[in-house]
């Protein structure tokens, strides 16, 4: 199941998105994958670009948040093991990008 929870996890506005959730039409412009995670065929076929990260235990590289501001992209999806998908999502929606976050069990926002 593949869920919107941008909204959840980091407040955003759900007026951005319709009824918050994508459309199996909506393309992604960068999808991000957070290792160990290998994303699914029907994600990857949605986005443009795919962008793997080397390390999930690390942070979001500084040449990497550059390159995806940039590249101007309309949505920017975060596909990886909840945990550390979670601050991936977190630098990049700090950076100042629209995202989407797609994860198969429920993430809740951490507190503060």
């Amino acid at each position: 199941m593949v869920m919107d929870l941008a909204y959840e996890l980091l407040g955003l506005d759900a007026g951005w998105a319709g009824d918050g959730l994508l459309s199996p039409a909506d393309e992604i412009d960068v999808l991000v994958v957070v290792p160990p995670s290998a994303a699914p065929s029907g994600l990857v076929a949605r986005s443009r670009r795919v962008v793997h990260l080397a390390d999930a235990d690390a942070a979001v590289p500084t040449a990497m948040l550059a390159q995806l501001r940039a590249s101007l992209p309309g949505l920017v999806g975060i596909f990886g093991e909840r945990s550390h998908a979670v601050v991936v999502a977190s630098s990049i929606y700090s950076a100042g990008l629209r995202l989407v976050l797609f994860a198969d069990e429920p993430v809740k926002a951490p507190t503060g």
